[in-house]
């Protein structure tokens, strides 16, 4: 079952209230049931919710909740595979040597965001974590162009790669990896506890993130996600938003779900998010408001992105900005890296630049 949920329209409640029937009118076991999030921080609010929903007769600490990577992560050290998780000093090490051995002419960071691209695009390099071990040439893989991987850089990624499973070390776009080889060497491992499997924001997954919720499935009896394709902001990750379009290919009898009340915003909001919203393609979008009526949407034109910027805001937006501001003065190493690699953070930068010693931070 797949639930399409509008804006407002209370996805993390709906997910919550799906797995209380399966407890309470179905009597699955909690042991059975997994549900999947993208932070900790959406773990720990579920994981609460059940707790508080269940109340003291009934505990939720059987029911698996966590992201993709500690599920994964807890699945591999139950299944006593011996390694370290790498933390970001010791990737950057390791990728800091590669680039300056190889005169690649990118900053370590970089280079390990394309490492990442390469291992979470697992279509367009199948079963890379096979060859990790094996060097070969690029053209035998499908182009690897489009994801901006040159040659000398894909043949750094496979040093990298090497390198880390000489130390035993994994890093987290690792953990997926070898999560889909154990799957592979034997299918029943995670049979039982993803019986009944749910995903939380499911237009943010990204194809290696597709895989394993597949080979669960495959085990499983029912497979539940939710989420909206207008909402889906990792792009730059690697997700993809057209993923609802792929389980429908995968599952053809699926049933689709659309969650259209939104209980968060005034009817002016939704009249002029609607209107935008309707922009991106697909069916007709449909939102229908739950609060009453209030002041209608400004809509402010600027001459230039430094002018939009230095509109007068409401105080709730000042403040924000003074945030931002603050942030900057404190962090001054970490503008360069983001002027690096979000060109579009420019104007932000420079309007804080201007205005940090004038809101005296």
């Amino acid at each position: 079952m797949a639930v399409i949920a509008g804006p407002g329209t209370g996805k993390t409640k709906t997910l919550i209230s799906r797995i209380l029937y399966l407890l309470e009118t179905r009597k699955v076991k909690p042991s059975e049931i997994t549900a999947v999030t993208f932070t900790n921080k959406a773990a720990a609010e579920m994981q609460e919710r059940l707790k508080q929903q269940l109340g003291k007769g009934r505990s939720a600490r059987p029911i698996q909740v966590g992201t993709f990577h500690s599920i994964c992560l807890d699945l591999l050290k139950k299944q006593g595979m011996q390694f370290t998780l790498a933390d970001e000093t010791e990737t950057l090490d390791i990728a800091a040597d590669i680039v300056k051995s190889r005169n690649l002419g990118i900053k370590p960071r970089q280079f390990l965001q394309k490492v990442s691209r390469i291992k979470t695009n697992s279509d367009v390099f199948s079963d890379l974590s096979d060859d990790r071990s094996e060097e070969k040439a690029p053209s035998d893989h499908t182009p690897f162009t489009a994801l901006g991987i040159t040659e000398s850089e894909y043949a750094a990624y496979i040093e990298y790669c090497q390198i880390l499973r000489s130390l035993h070390i994994l890093d987290f776009d690792d953990l997926l990896t070898e999560t889909l080889n154990l799957i592979k060497s034997d299918p029943t491992i995670p049979a039982q506890c993803f019986s009944y499997l749910h995903v939380d924001e499911f237009q943010d997954i990204s194809p290696i993130q597709y895989r394993p919720i597949m080979e669960w499935t495959k085990q499983g009896r029912e497979l539940f996600v939710i989420g909206d394709p207008d909402q889906s902001i990792y792009g730059f990750r690697g997700s993809d938003a057209k993923c609802f379009e792929h389980l429908k290919n995968d599952f053809t009898d699926m049933s689709i779900i659309r969650l259209t009340e939104n209980y968060r915003s005034t009817p002016q909001v939704i009249s002029g998010a609607v209107k935008v919203i309707s922009q991106n393609p697909g069916m007709e979008r449909v939102i229908h408001p739950n609060r009453p009526d209030s002041t209608p949407v400004r809509l402010v034109t600027a001459g230039s992105e430094m002018g939009r910027l230095s509109l007068p805001p409401k105080r709730s937006t000042a403040r924000s900005a003074e945030l931002i501001c603050w942030m900057c003065s404190k962090h001054r190493k970490r503008r360069k890296r983001i002027q690096s690699t979000r060109q579009e953070a420019l104007p932000i930068l420079q309007f804080c630049t201007e205005h940090t010693a004038r809101l005296n931070f």
